[in-house]
């Protein structure tokens, strides 16, 4: 029985020395190598996913559009617009469609190219006075004119602004056989329009969509970009 007793007794101590030395190593080497874990999942470091916390979203911040500028090759602000619109009116009320959806914009009348004219004329003559007689001898004649108030031709006597070169050149002649030495001035011609001016970047806050909608109530109108310098005070 005592034998029985020591090898029990031998046998305790030996699993003692074990599990202080031997097994805890082990253990401590496990835990080492190891992935560490916090609530039985594995931790993940930053550098893993390019830079985002793992499960966490990425807020798209939306840029600030009304700040948004378009601007040409030198440098120009272009600015939106919207018409024409055959009534004020009709521009009115577009106005105040944008601005229920929080697009700043106002109404203007615009002068608008179209195209060039061919002015049929008598050179300006030295005084008002003077082109007055020269009007009265011409108008005896019963020929249509009429004096030029003002720009660089003033106090000459119009014949008529042309849009087809052939047609002022048929004036000419008709007016050279009655005596009258005129001459063929080009100019830009030019016509008012209603139009509605939206502010820098205010367009792009509304989608395609959306514009196609407006610009459907409305035949004829268009959304245009325009330097703004030239409708600024339009």
């Amino acid at each position: 029985m005592k034998l029985i007793f020591f090898a029990l007794l031998g046998l305790n101590a030996a699993a003692l020395v074990l599990q202080l030395t031997v097994w805890k190593s082990v253990e401590e080497s496990a835990a080492v190598s190891g992935s560490p874990r916090v609530g039985g999942k594995p931790l993940v470091l930053l550098s893993e996913v390019d830079g985002e916390k793992p499960g966490e979203a990425v807020a798209e911040v939306e840029p600030d559009v009304s700040q948004t500028l378009v601007l040409t090759a030198d440098g120009e602000r272009l600015c939106d617009i919207v018409g024409p619109f055959p009534r004020l009116l009709d521009a009115e009320y577009m106005q105040e469609t944008l601005a229920s959806m929080s697009v700043g914009a106002e109404v203007r009348e615009l002068e608008m190219p179209e195209g060039v004219g061919y002015w049929v004329h008598l050179p300006p003559e030295p005084s008002k006075k003077e082109a007055l007689q020269r009007l009265r001898e011409v108008q005896s004649k019963q020929i249509d004119s009429y004096l030029i108030p003002r720009g660089e031709l003033a106090n000459g006597i119009s014949f008529g602004m042309f849009t087809r070169k052939e047609l002022a050149e048929a004036r000419k002649e008709d007016m050279k056989t009655l005596g009258y030495d005129v001459a063929i001035r080009e100019v830009e011609r030019t016509r008012k329009e209603n139009w509605v001016l939206l502010a820098p970047g205010a367009a792009a806050k509304l989608g395609p969509s959306v514009w196609v909608e407006l610009l459907g109530r409305e035949n004829g109108i268009e959304k245009q970009q325009k330097y703004c310098s030239g409708v600024a005070s339009g």
